[in-house]
């Protein structure tokens, strides 16, 4: 982890890093405790784990846009080679 990132930048990467290591089959029995046989693996097959949420509160919109552009995790279609959402 970089850590010259705001509080917020490095939360926001954390959830990010999160959210590509999970297994699907071993997050589900976690999430939902008791499912385990056909059930859990019906949705193993079937869902796959792939987002997760972070609240931030930056002071206003402009200083929004610049952290997540700064972590990567958004691209700016202002700068060479970037444009649209990283991932």
């Amino acid at each position: 982890m970089i850590t010259t990132l705001s509080g917020d930048a490095s939360r926001l990467l954390a959830t990010v890093d999160f959210v590509k290591e999970q297994d699907t089959a071993a997050l589900l029995p976690l999430l939902l405790p008791g499912l385990d046989g056909p059930e859990l693996r019906a949705l193993v097959e079937h869902c796959r784990f792939s987002h997760a949420a972070l609240l931030v509160f930056p002071s206003d919109e402009a200083e929004l846009g610049a952290g997540l552009v700064r972590s990567r995790v958004v691209r700016c279609p202002e700068l060479p080679g970037e444009g649209g959402l990283s991932g």
